[in-house]
């Protein structure tokens, strides 16, 4: 039986030496954690050693000492490191060279590496030049998410940039532009025998990062919307930078931000990556890469077949949950107990055990737990999302869930509503993920235009986007497509008020704007009438709504909906009076009579 030494014994090995067992190897893990709690994988794999993976001395003499055939890494570069010089110490097989690691570790290697193939990087910057914020800050030669952090002024760019420079063993920090108007897209590679393989490619969703943890990553979705672009432009460059720097046999992920319809590379991995990507191309193609990889490492023929990914039948779509916890002592966890729901399967990686301690002192939140899903069908899909979200809990002793965030499966753009106005398909969504906040100011600018050109001029025009998000923070904002094109939005956000037509819940509707370019799509009352549907759902009894008197499309829209003018209001930052509109989704406790009078009164205030 051949023998294969893991380095390293967290969750994530665990599912190596799954994979190895099924293939009849006997398996070893191994780090210096004496506490075994620690370090899960040592009591599924058949040998534990505690010894550091970074010892090569040690962990040399026990190879040699109980005739260990091959050495892989899990999920850390710094272990792909010492899986090379352990390797090439034992004469064993290694799917890595020294040289090929550093090229993509060192970041200003990588973008060297890049720009000789014509693959474009993120715009940087030097100490000491004039800093356009927001930047992010990160060690040269550390991966992952490793003192990486974002820095919005000067002070913070001072702290973030000594973090950066004590974590990095080469004391080199890079810094570079923050593409917070972007989508972090992944691109995952097999090359087997000199020949390149595209796996899978995938766009990623971001937590919110309310409580100081900006860079995590709570969902990757397959396949990436920008995919078609990619293969066409940007594919056979990667093909071409994996074979010339010699790679023959291994993994590869490639890493960029898209913007303005470029992509900007920032990263080359090989080690195993955190989304898991051989739980998607195992499912689509029936061929799994960790069994290609052990294979390899320990010098056994392997006759494993790979193809481009977009050339299988099987396209079907995965998206895969992360879930991160906040700091807290876990009592008790309460999961899912279906795993094939109809229309969907279910893989569910769990890091966390009742009796744990979270203790995050870092950008890098505690991962708790993962929920990978397949499906062929967008409303399987979402109804995946929402079964794990609802049945998902990491309770402490106060009996607070420990979940950092969760999810918005409406974010994900995989619901809608159709429509056909003036020959043109018109699409009604909730704002996905691949929307951005300036999109949506980009909108309210267009829009608010021609308020301006009539002397109306609203707080919203032309804000900053930290503003913006403040306002659309806790809602819900819709967005309305024309033949694929961006052309409207509008929010709600449910809140209380105090005013004399209503004390309790409502929705409040607002940042409404419709391009000049589709005026006459009625995609405003569109927009509103979904709004009406959400909040009837929710069992909101009222909705609210203002804007200026002198706005009388504003007006038609809602009077048209059933909206009745029940006051006005005088905001320090417009120069107008707004009329307020209200329409109860329940029996009104008004009489049209008795709310005229009192708008008439409220009236005389200004």
């Amino acid at each position: 039986m051949k023998k294969l030494l893991i380095l390293g014994s967290t969750y994530h090995e665990i599912d190596i030496i799954k994979r190895a067992h099924t293939k009849g190897i006997y398996t070893i893990v191994t780090d210096n954690n004496l506490d075994w709690s620690k370090s899960p994988a040592k009591y599924v794999a058949d040998e534990a050693w505690d010894i550091s993976w970074s010892d090569i001395d040690k962990l040399y003499d026990k190879c040699v000492e109980v005739g260990v055939n091959g050495v892989i890494a899990g999920f850390s570069e710094f272990r792909v490191e010492n899986m090379i010089k352990l390797s090439k110490r034992l004469g064993l097989p290694c799917t890595l060279s020294m040289e090929q690691l550093e090229i993509t570790r060192d970041k200003i290697k990588f973008k060297n590496l890049c720009a000789e193939y014509g693959i474009e990087g993120v715009p940087e910057y030097k100490y000491g030049d004039k800093i356009d914020f927001p930047v992010i800050i990160k060690p040269v030669d550390r991966a992952g998410s490793i003192g990486i952090n974002v820095a919005y002024n000067q002070e913070d760019f001072e702290k973030f940039y000594n973090i950066a420079y004590d974590l990095s063993p080469s004391k080199s920090v890079i810094i570079e532009d923050f593409i917070d108007d972007g989508i972090k897209v992944d691109f995952y590679y097999y090359v087997k025998d000199s020949k390149v393989y595209l796996l899978g490619t995938s766009d990623t969703v971001m937590c919110e990062g309310e409580l100081g943890a900006p860079i995590l990553q709570k969902a990757w979705i397959f396949p990436s919307k920008y995919e078609e672009q990619y293969i066409s432009k940007e594919d056979v460059k990667i093909r071409r930078m994996l074979l010339g720097i010699g790679i023959d046999n291994g993994y590869a992920t490639m890493s960029a931000f898209y913007r303005n319809g470029q992509f900007y590379f920032f990263e080359a991995g090989f080690r195993l990556s955190g989304e898991l990507s051989y739980n998607y191309y195992n499912h689509i193609s029936g061929t799994n890469y960790i069994d290609t990889l052990l294979d390899y490492s320990l010098g056994i023929s392997n006759n494993d077949k790979y193809e481009d990914y977009y050339n299988l039948n099987n396209r079907t779509k995965s998206v895969i949950l992360n879930y991160f916890g906040v700091n807290g002592i876990v009592k008790h966890i309460e999961k899912p107990q279906e795993f094939k729901l109809d229309n969907a399967e279910i893989i569910e990686n769990f890091y966390i055990k009742e009796g744990d301690c979270i203790d995050n002192n870092t950008n890098v939140f505690k991962k708790i737990a993962m929920y990978t899903i397949f499906s062929d069908n967008d409303t399987a899909l979402e109804g995946a999302i929402g079964y794990i979200n609802s049945n998902l809990h990491i309770f402490d002793y106060n009996e607070t869930d420990l979940i950092y965030e969760r999810v918005n499966e409406k974010s994900l753009g995989l619901s809608y509503d159709i429509d056909v106005v003036n020959g043109k398909q018109v699409m009604i969504m909730q704002r996905p993920y691949w929307v951005l906040l300036k999109d949506i100011q980009r909108i309210l600018n267009e829009a608010h235009q021609t308020n301006i050109n009539e002397g109306l001029v609203y707080a919203t025009y032309n804000q900053s986007i930290a503003k913006l998000r403040e306002k659309i923070k806790h809602s819900i904002c819709l967005v309305a497509y024309v033949d694929g094109e961006l052309a409207a939005t509008e929010t709600v956000q449910f809140r209380t008020i105090n005013h004399w037509y209503h004390s309790g819940n409502i929705g409040l509707l607002k940042l409404l704007a419709v391009t000049p370019e589709f005026r006459g799509y009625k995609l405003a009352s569109s927009l509103t009438k979904a709004i009406l549907h959400i909040s009837e759902k929710m069992q909101v009894p009222v909705l609210v709504a203002d804007s200026a008197e002198e706005n009388a499309a504003v007006r038609r829209l809602h009077l048209n909906e059933g909206f009745k003018i029940v006051d006005c209001c005088k905001y320090p930052e417009n120069n107008f009076v707004s009329t307020v509109y209200a329409k109860w989704l329940s029996n009104m406790p008004f009489t049209d009579e008795d709310i005229k009078a009192k708008y008439s009164e409220r009236r005389k205030r200004f």
